[in-house]
């Protein structure tokens, strides 16, 4: 029935063909109509397996927005530049969000609300740390009065003195702790002495942010919330790196592939940059991460895809020696294309980026039938100068070798759809249609247009066709000295197949993508300059209790370096009523601080240098009296250090008295004015408090925090390790688990399970595959042994490609083992064209030379084909290119070496033609 089936095809590609054009015109534009209207999402979301915990994120992203920020860093050796450049790249954001050319930025953000710290500061302070500030306070409320009262820099330093002078009444009786207050006096006092040495060398040339923290902890050394509040831009430490956070309303898993919008915020960005000389800007995040990664990866396949397409014409046409032959191979691969989205349309419903994926196969699997058509053609057409006859015969016996490879390859594609995985479904489904429509169009359409162009030429040969001298040698030796062959064989199989025990699996996400993506080397200075990432997970909470709840039991965890949430700005109201109380008894001290002597600038004419140099002098004679009583070495290194300073600082005013004067004027300014706007904040931290509410936040907090519904709030838990390793995004997931259990998602649960969702899969899938290839190959061969011939190029080529892989350190992830079925698919149409064309010939040199040769070019197709990958500078789709490099090339090597050996010995009656 088989050879009858192909006897009446064959007649009809060369008798009926305007049947067979109609038909298949008929087909196609039936599916095409229905592929015409198919919806193409190539988001991840849509190949994601729908369950509770991807439901769960949609929720929350749903609510809250995206599940991560895009942030941009921004370098500078000047902080003012950047602040400026930062408003005006945020004019620029919003100038396009009105215009609606970039509606996925939902906030942009590059400073803290000050006016809110500010205000309620205090009321943020943790309780035993307010009510040592309010002892401090009500303890020192008689110097602080005096101290303010004469803000002149003699006066401070005689306030100064006297202060030594009380410490070293106290030492006869020192104990532990006592020491330990003396210690911290003498380290202020240290302060003062940096302050005074800075501004006696340098006068107005020292940069106020130099000193400022020293001069303001002189008045507030108690707490750091009295400091002036800084104009809350989010810089680093060195103030050379500038944060601006950007939330968008769409995740990396929910944009199709490409990110295109973020194209518009680079330019955006860049002219903004061009505007500001100095500014240099990085992104990171996933979404800068996604986005680079993709971008480079596509830009570098549409170069090499051009270049591999052009490869495999001249490779066509070398074969076919015809002009238009590789549009007559291009036209029923495009009908096959057609035919196949088609049947999406039915079975799945819309494209996926998966299902793309497909005519990539396509093109490489739809030449690789052509060729084997064309080669046949090419042999019969040597014997009976006929081209109708050629391609009738052609059809016949080429045709039962594709048919059980295409059908065997598609089985193989559609036993993936028994995963889970719906990335493995769509393109199991696409695929498997895919290689089916193509082996149709190629044993059907291809003859018939083929005999069209050909049929009316009787004279000249186009198949310039030369026997494969090596390819005859090579089946000599094997049919001389088979056991060798073997012997040779077995061993490198042993040998490689041993090297599988250095198999490691790469599940790190960041080692698979692109190498040298400039998003990863942002993320590294970021961590580098503040100590955190911008990856966190979020955790939801029903109200404000089991927010706080959630958001303690984050912060004493180890797997987390900082909790951010909405109840940490809200202290519940027992512990605000007892803030206020402190607070109050704070206001009561520093509302009768009242400054009197106040120094001006233009005061330099009168300015006591005298009368400096003697208190420095007294205080050095003091320091050397307390250094008698000091037993403590930490103590004893302080006061060192003091003496040096002051006998120093009072040499250098003694030798420069007409260049200190003017300085020493400038500082007593700079002291004053710094005291009088400390107690300025103190009062205004501390008058008309009232408790915080959740009605009374700025709105900004509520956006980040609480629902759109107004019925949930969220927290930001950061890693201390972001890396994208499912190890350590397991511990993550635990640590969750435990604290907040069916409460929390976010970007790096959902990546971990994109990754390692299909490897899963992976032991279902291949055993649904080897299933499939036995019982196809059972039914078609109808005989054990000859299955067993088939398969021998497959297991050889699989075990030592995946040894060779192992041995050369090459990076294995999941892309990687993505390749099997297809190597599986090519390895088995290897093994049935050979075994088939020896059991129509029983000769095997005859079968290598001849069949080998087509074999041996759908190889070289193959691997122009996916060679490209090798330059994407992709580590995962570098490793993919070269498993399908090896793994093809050894389906070839083992197709005319180890089969043609077990042929040998093991079919010695050397079957009849069929």
């Amino acid at each position: 029935m088989y050879q009858k089936l192909l006897h009446t095809i064959a007649g009809y590609t060369t008798t009926q063909y305007k049947k067979i054009f109609l038909i298949c015109g008929i087909l196609t534009i039936v599916l095409g109509s229905l592929a015409a209207t198919l919806e193409i999402n190539l988001s991840f979301l849509a190949i994601m397996p729908e369950d509770e915990e991807l439901n769960r994120f949609k929720k929350v992203t749903a609510k809250f927005g995206a599940s991560s920020d895009l942030l941009i860093a921004v370098e500078s050796d000047n902080p003012q530049q950047s602040k400026k450049f930062a408003r005006a790249l945020e004019k620029a954001f919003d100038q396009a969000r009105d215009a609606g050319t970039l509606s996925v930025v939902r906030s942009f953000r590059y400073k803290i609300d000050t006016d809110f710290y500010r205000k309620y500061g205090l009321l943020l302070t943790q309780n035993q740390q307010l009510e040592d500030l309010a002892n401090f306070f009500e303890k020192n409320n008689y110097p602080l009065r005096a101290t303010y009262r004469d803000l002149s820099l003699p006066g401070l330093l005689e306030k100064t003195y006297a202060l030594l002078q009380f410490n070293s009444l106290q030492l006869d009786s020192l104990q532990a702790p006592k020491e330990q207050d003396i210690q911290k006096n003498l380290r202020q006092f240290r302060t003062w002495l940096d302050v005074m040495h800075m501004y006696v060398t340098q006068g107005s040339d020292v940069q106020s942010s130099q000193v400022k923290e020293k001069i303001s902890s002189l008045f507030s050394a108690e707490n750091r919330v009295f400091l002036d509040v800084d104009d809350g831009y989010i810089f680093s430490q060195d103030k050379k790196m500038l944060l601006i956070f950007m939330r968008l309303n769409v995740d990396l898993i929910e944009v199709p592939f490409g990110i295109s919008f973020f194209e518009d915020i680079k330019r955006i960005t860049q002219e903004t940059v061009d505007q500001y000389p100095g500014i240099t800007v990085g992104f990171s995040g996933m979404m800068a991460t996604g986005y680079e990664d993709q971008a480079f990866t596509l830009n570098r396949f549409q170069w090499l895809s051009f270049l591999s397409l052009i490869m495999v014409t001249m490779l066509f046409f070398y074969i076919s020696k015809l002009a238009l032959g590789p549009i007559l191979v291009a036209i029923p691969m495009l009908m096959a294309m057609v035919w196949t989205f088609g049947m999406v349309k039915i079975g799945i419903g819309f494209v996926s980026i998966t299902s793309m994926i497909f005519a990539i196969l396509l093109f490489g699997l739809g030449v690789d039938f052509a060729i084997h058509i064309m080669v046949r053609i090419n042999e019969e057409y040597k014997k009976t100068l006929d081209y109708q006859v050629a391609i009738q015969q052609a059809v016949v016996t080429s045709g039962r070798g594709i048919i059980t490879g295409g059908v065997t390859s598609a089985m193989a594609f559609f036993a993936m759809c028994v995963a889970e995985d719906k990335a493995a479904n769509h393109l199991g489904f696409t695929t498997g249609w895919g290689l089916l429509s193509c082996m149709i169009v190629m044993v059907v359409f291809f003859p018939a247009i083929l005999y069209l162009l050909l049929k009316g030429n009787k004279t000249k040969a186009y198949y310039g066709y030369k026997d494969n001298r090596f390819l005859t040698w090579w089946a000599q030796q094997i049919q001389r000295h088979p056991y060798n062959f073997l012997v040779l064989s077995i061993v490198a199989l042993l040998f490689f197949g041993y090297q599988i025990r250095h198999f490691r699996m790469e599940y790190n996400l960041e080692k698979i993508i692109q190498r040298n993506i400039p998003s990863l080397e942002t993320k590294r200075k970021v961590q580098a300059k503040f100590n955190r990432t911008n990856d966190f997970v979020m955790v939801t909470a029903s109200d404000l209790e089991e927010d706080r709840e959630f958001t303690q039991r984050l912060q004493k965890c180890d797997v987390f370096a900082e909790v951010m949430s909405i109840s940490q700005l809200i202290p519940p109201m027992h512990k605000q009523r007892k803030r206020l109380k402190r607070i109050e008894r704070i206001h009561e001290v520093v509302k009768e601080l009242r400054a009197r002597n106040v120094p001006g600038r233009d005061e330099v004419s009168s300015f006591d240098v005298a009368r400096i140099i003697l208190l420095l002098s007294r205080m050095q004679l003091d320091v050397v009296l307390v250094k008698e009583f000091i037993h403590s070495s930490q103590t004893m290194e302080v006061l060192n250090d003091i003496e040096s300073q002051l006998r120093s600082l009072r040499r250098y005013i003694q030798k420069n008295d007409h260049i200190v004067r003017e300085n020493l004027a400038y500082l007593e300014s700079v002291i004053a004015q710094q005291a009088m706007q400390a107690v300025k904040t103190i009062k205004k931290l501390t008058t008309n408090i009232r408790p915080l509410t959740l009605q009374n936040l700025p709105g900004y907090f509520r956006e980040r925090f609480e629902s759109n519904t107004g019925d949930e709030f969220l927290i930001f838990a950061y890693p201390k390790d972001s890396s994208l390793d499912p190890d350590n995004i397991d511990e993550i997931e635990r640590a969750l688990q435990n604290i907040a259990p069916g409460k929390a998602t976010g970007m790096l649960v959902i990546t971990k399970k994109f990754v390692t969702g299909g490897l899963r899969d992976f032991p279902i899938i291949l055993s649904a595959v080897l299933i499939v290839l036995v019982v196809i190959l059972l039914l078609d061969f109808r005989s054990p042994k000859y299955l067993f011939f088939a398969i021998l190029p497959l297991v050889f080529s699989g075990i030592i490609s995946m040894g060779i892989i192992c041995m050369s350190n090459v990076t294995i992830s999941i892309l990687m083992l993505s390749a099997f079925p297809l190597i599986f698919g090519i390895g088995i149409d290897d093994g049935v064209h050979i075994v088939h064309r020896f059991r129509e010939n029983g000769d095997i040199i005859k079968t290598i030379s001849e069949t080998g040769r087509a074999i041996l070019l759908t190889t070289i197709t193959t691997l122009v084909s996916f060679g490209a990958l090798l330059f994407t500078n992709h580590s995962g789709l570098i490793g993919l290119g070269i498993l399908v490099g090896v793994g093809v090339s050894l389906c070839f090597v083992f197709s005319v070496t180890i089969l043609p050996v077990a042929l040998i010995l093991f079919d010695q009656e050397k079957l009849p033609k069929e």
